[in-house]
């Protein structure tokens, strides 16, 4: 379903939907210790995979030809909502993993590739992420310095991304280069390649639960059977998958603020100052009813 044509698009869920977001809800319980845990020891929450992977939410969107659940959007941004709710660094890892990992290869890749990629990802022995932005790159990324160019069966690109959401840990990546003709091209990326380097950018002042990399390609070689989509169509690859990206992101921000809100009254309930409850305060009424 384009989401250019959400007027056809079912808000309706079935009871099949609601007890797979049932079970997103006891996943994310039964983590959210150990997320809080890791998120103030600045590490990945490896328990994310096994969990998550049980309910099959690391494939939720995706066919189900390729070990998905073959869900809808819908679903998958209630699921995300839902998961918002621990926090952005959660929300982070599905994004970069789904929406602008997946769903990229779902929408774009050949149907040699798909299988060759999806299983793995929906199963959890791979994650993906999405390498776009550069140092000098950010919200333009057609200024874009990495490039590529033709070696006999090969493509070899040189050039480095930064911010790579899962670029540590990620088995899998899509990403984005200048030919010599100057159109951008979009490839996947095995992390084993020759000539492919990560390392984790450090120092955040959040998402510490996401592992984001900095990215060099130093010769990096790239089977041409790797490039993903039409060559010199990447650009428009890179565009689908930030507005699949953009929306995972508004699905986990309700969730934020759906958290907000409810620990904010649970507190003003349980707090006493000045001889009253904080919830029985015309101000602090005030401000819990302008998050609503």
């Amino acid at each position: 379903m384009s989401y250019s044509n959400l007027s056809k698009m079912n808000f309706e869920v079935s009871e099949e939907q609601k007890n797979f977001l049932e079970q997103v809800d006891s996943a994310c319980t039964s983590i959210r210790d150990h997320e809080s845990k890791c998120y103030l020891e600045e590490r990945a929450n490896d328990r994310i995979v096994p969990e998550f992977g049980k309910i099959g939410m690391l494939g939720c969107p995706i066919s189900k030809k390729y070990g998905g659940l073959g869900y809808d959007v819908l679903t998958y941004m209630l699921a995300l909502e839902r998961i918002g709710k621990e926090g952005n660094s959660l929300r982070t890892f599905f994004s970069a993993h789904i929406s602008i990992g997946q769903m990229v290869l779902q929408n774009w890749a050949d149907e040699d590739q798909k299988r060759k990629y999806l299983p793995n990802t929906t199963s959890g022995k791979s994650i993906m992420a999405f390498a776009l932005t550069e140092p000098t790159a950010g919200s333009d990324p057609a200024s874009m310095t990495t490039k590529f160019e033709e070696n006999g069966d090969n493509f070899i690109l040189n050039g480095k991304k930064h911010w790579v959401g899962n670029g540590t840990i990620a088995k899998v990546i899509t990403t984005y280069a200048r030919g010599p003709d100057r159109r951008i091209s979009a490839f996947i990326i095995d992390t084993d390649s020759k000539g492919f380097h990560a390392e984790e950018m450090k120092d955040k002042v959040g998402l510490l639960t996401v592992k984001n990399a900095e990215i060099n390609f130093e010769n990096c070689v790239v089977p041409k059977k790797n490039l993903l989509g039409t060559k010199g169509k990447g650009l428009s690859i890179a565009y689908s998958a930030l507005i699949d990206g953009r929306l995972s992101v508004a699905a986990g921000a309700v969730g934020v603020m759906n958290d907000c809100l409810e620990e904010s009254i649970k507190h003003s309930q349980k707090r006493e100052q000045h001889g009253a409850l904080l919830a029985k305060k015309q101000l602090i009424q005030e401000h819990l009813t302008s998050i609503i």
